[in-house]
């Protein structure tokens, strides 16, 4: 037995050496391969540096700055797993010129906590709407959920980009719960055309203007179902809506399933918001932030200016009363 026992410890010593020796090659391999005029050995030596986890921090963080876009993509797939320390690296990335470098900087700043929120947040005036969506999708992932989140995914839906738009809406969806939801009647509107283009000078969005004289309508199809085939331009709806109490509400929108093409919201006076993309418009569903106009356990009084170049025109699908608050 004791004739054993020193070559096995030769053995086990010789096995560990050449652990050892395999890893410092390796490493070296690594190195040598990041300094490669090869980009796709820069790229996998990279892919194989993130695996070190925390210490390969300050060479993927370099590497965001690689003259080529596809080493520096892989470097924020590496830094994507760091979390709140990979956030100034992720950052730069947010600059870089590349669009995927920049989207995917933005998705992996979902892993940075609320830290990532006011990086998120100046992401948003991106050029390009896919890096708006991305900053979008990494806000709603970041944990805890905080009020000042969801209130910058609120600005989104204001975006220029319909794309965007969606995601702002879907986003902030997950940070509320639902404790009104009321379906606009879709019978009993009052609506005029407005040929001269004057109903904004004359205030036809005022809460107590008469508009008695004016045609009787529907909305859920468009205007040419009653009446008003062919029609090209602006027409106004205006209908009082019974509000029930809702104490536990926060915040409330109109959720526009499609006006055709564009819209200006007004409620009890007070100008709410617009959906003005222009043609592209007609089947995208919106919404506006009416929860400082609106008045809880009163009537309330909504206008819409709608307004079409081509086609068909009008509030031709339903509208709905969300009344929300801040998921606990």
């Amino acid at each position: 037995m004791g004739f054993f026992t020193p070559l096995a410890s030769r053995v086990r010593l010789y096995a560990v050496i050449s652990t050892c020796l395999l890893a410092v090659l390796a490493a070296a391999a690594v190195e040598a391969d990041l300094r490669s005029p090869n980009p796709a050995a820069r790229r996998l030596a990279l892919l194989r540096l993130a695996e070190k986890g925390p210490a390969a921090l300050e060479q993927l963080a370099e590497s965001v700055g690689d003259r080529d876009p596809l080493v520096r993509r892989a470097a924020v797939l590496g830094l994507s797993s760091l979390g709140h320390a990979a956030i100034p690296a992720l950052q730069a990335a947010l600059d870089n010129d590349d669009i995927l470098v920049r989207r995917n900087a933005a998705l992996a700043l979902a892993n940075g906590g609320l830290q990532a929120v006011p990086v998120l947040s100046k992401a948003l005036a991106d050029p390009e709407p896919i890096v708006r969506q991305a900053s979008l999708h990494a806000l709603a992932m970041i944990s805890p959920r905080s009020a000042e989140t969801f209130k910058i995914i609120r600005t989104a839906i204001d975006d220029p980009a319909p794309e965007v738009q969606a995601v702002a809406i879907t986003a902030s969806e997950r940070f509320l719960d639902i404790v009104v939801e009321m379906p606009l009647p879709l019978e009993q509107w009052k609506f005029r055309l407005d040929l001269e283009r004057i109903g904004d000078d004359e205030r036809w969005f005022a809460a107590d203007l008469d508009d008695s004289q004016w045609d009787d309508i529907s909305i859920g199809k468009a205007w040419g179902h009653f009446g008003y085939d062919g029609y090209i331009g602006v027409g106004w709806y205006r209908r009082i809506i019974s509000v029930p109490d809702s104490p536990e509400a926060t915040g409330a929108v109109l959720q526009f399933e499609g006006v055709d093409e564009c819209a200006w919201i007004w409620v009890n006076g007070q100008y709410v918001g617009k959906h003005d993309i222009g043609p592209a418009g007609w089947d995208k569903p919106f919404q506006v932030d009416v929860g400082d106009a609106l008045r809880w356990g009163e009537d309330n009084q909504i206008t819409v200016k709608a307004m079409n170049t081509t086609a068909a025109g009008g509030i031709w699908m339903p509208v709905t009363l969300r009344a929300t608050r801040l998921a606990p």
